[in-house]
């Protein structure tokens, strides 16, 4: 998604108070073809943007924002692209968390494909970031497998999904 203000993720008011967004950059408001993370601390809005051209349009991109309470991060496809010091906690709102949908101004919703968005209650390091990104490049995806039985014990009317990680292999 090209644009400025394009929202991955977020969870802010409509008036800019509070929260968090992921989201892309461009000119005249930031680097084009970039990301920024914007935080708000002890109400203060703490912003980490990467350098232009991190991201292409029309290929597919790794993007992970972390903060661990001392440092913002930004990276993509697995590699660290920008970060900064920041301390303190992260300033809560009781607004929802949207995906793709900025609420602060609606005209600049994302366009575009978004996969597999994971949140984690901690930073990960940058070796969790590593690995995320050599399962990518070796093809390894996660794979949904439904099961209508229990342990192949009795039928069910509930179907259980449970996840496993598979490689794709090409049409040979």
């Amino acid at each position: 998604s090209s644009g400025h203000g394009r929202p991955i993720a977020q969870k802010r008011t409509p008036g800019n108070v509070g929260g968090y967004t992921f989201e892309t950059t461009h000119s005249p408001h930031g680097p084009d073809n970039g990301l920024q993370w914007v935080i708000w601390i002890d109400g203060v809005l703490t912003m980490l943007q990467t350098p232009a051209g991190v991201l292409e349009n029309g290929v597919w991109h790794h993007v992970a924002a972390t903060y661990d309470g001392a440092t913002m991060r930004i990276f993509v496809d697995g590699i660290e692209r920008a970060s900064q010091a920041a301390a303190g906690a992260m300033e809560p709102t009781d607004e929802p968390f949207v995906i793709g949908r900025n609420v602060v101004i609606p005209s600049f919703a994302w366009h575009g494909f978004l996969d597999e968005i994971e949140f984690y209650n901690r930073a990960l390091n940058v070796t969790e970031m590593e690995v995320r990104q050599r399962r990518k490049e070796l093809g390894i995806v996660p794979v949904y497998y439904r099961v209508d039985t229990c342990a192949a014990e009795f039928a069910t009317n509930t179907a259980y999904l449970y996840i496993s990680s598979s490689r794709v292999f090409s049409g040979q």
